[in-house]
């Protein structure tokens, strides 16, 4: 998957977001990362259920992916992701086109 990644729109937008970024400014990131993520999820749908086979299980492994992302990303960058969640759901209230 890694060797055929399409390009990344927003990912140097994303990696560059300041921790005090507007709320504004982080659902336009969201909703641009969104199309970008639901391809890769059509393309290689195991992503929806990465940690199924983990070691130690599923719970395991979101727990210390969570605690990685918390050292990885800013707040701002936090939130796109939840948005981007949210958006990609279909969440009542967000665009999940």
């Amino acid at each position: 998957m890694l060797q055929n990644l399409p390009e990344d729109p927003v990912g140097a937008e994303f990696d560059a977001l300041p921790a005090d970024a507007d709320a504004g400014t982080r659902q336009d990131m969201a909703e641009r990362y969104a199309p970008y993520v639901r391809a890769l999820r059509a393309r290689h749908p195991g992503l929806r259920d990465a940690t199924a086979g983990a070691p130690g299980g599923a719970r395991f492994a979101e727990q210390t992916a969570g605690k990685a992302m918390v050292e990885l990303y800013n707040r701002a960058q936090l939130d796109v992701l939840h948005r981007m969640h949210l958006l990609l759901a279909g969440a009542p209230g967000t665009d999940s086109t």
